[in-house]
C-alpha cells in the first residue's frame, strides 16, 4: 500500500513542478468514471469551469480525445482565439499551459496544466510521469492498495 501511494504521490509532485499554477491528471478518461483523477487548479477557476459547463467547449479535451499527444495552449489559442475556456483561463492567470495525452489500447489518459513554459526535457518528464502513473493506477492491485 505505501509503495503504491508513494509512486502516485511522486508523479503528482512531478506535475506540481511542471504546472505550478494548477493541473488536472486523468487516467482512463474514456470510462464514465475514470480510474483516477486529481485536480489541482485554484478553486475559483474550478467553480467557474464547472458552473459554466466549460468541459463541452474545452479545446484541451477535444485535442486529447481527437488527435492526442502534446499541444501547447498557445497553439490552441492561435486556432481558437475567442474560445471561452481559453480566454477565461487566461483571466484566472492560467497561462503557459500544456496538454499531453497517453493512449494505451482503449485507455486515454491526460495531464493538462499551466504555470510555466516547458522545455523538451519537461515534455519528456511529463510523458514518463503520465505513463508511469497510468501503469500504477491500472495495475490489478491498485484498487486494493488505494
Amino acid at each position: 500500500m505505501d509503495k503504491t501511494n508513494d509512486q502516485v504521490l511522486h508523479k503528482i509532485e512531478t506535475f506540481h513542478r511542471l504546472c505550478p499554477s494548477g493541473f488536472v491528471v486523468v487516467i482512463n478518461m474514456t470510462k464514465i468514471v475514470p480510474d483516477f483523477m486529481e485536480t489541482h487548479y485554484p478553486s475559483t477557476w474550478l467553480q467557474t469551469y464547472n458552473s459554466e459547463n466549460m468541459v463541452k467547449d474545452d479545446p484541451c479535451i477535444r485535442h486529447v480525445l481527437g488527435r492526442g499527444g502534446y499541444i501547447n495552449w498557445d497553439d490552441l489559442i492561435a486556432k481558437e482565439p475567442e474560445n471561452r475556456v481559453l480566454c477565461a483561463a487566461r483571466d484566472f492567470g492560467l497561462v503557459h499551459g500544456h496538454t499531453l495525452s497517453h493512449r494505451d489500447g482503449g485507455c486515454v489518459s491526460m495531464i493538462s496544466g499551466a504555470g510555466r513554459p516547458w522545455s523538451e526535457e519537461d515534455k519528456s518528464t511529463a510523458e514518463s510521469a503520465l505513463d508511469a502513473l497510468s501503469a500504477t493506477v491500472r495495475a490489478p492491485d491498485f484498487a486494493k492498495a488505494s
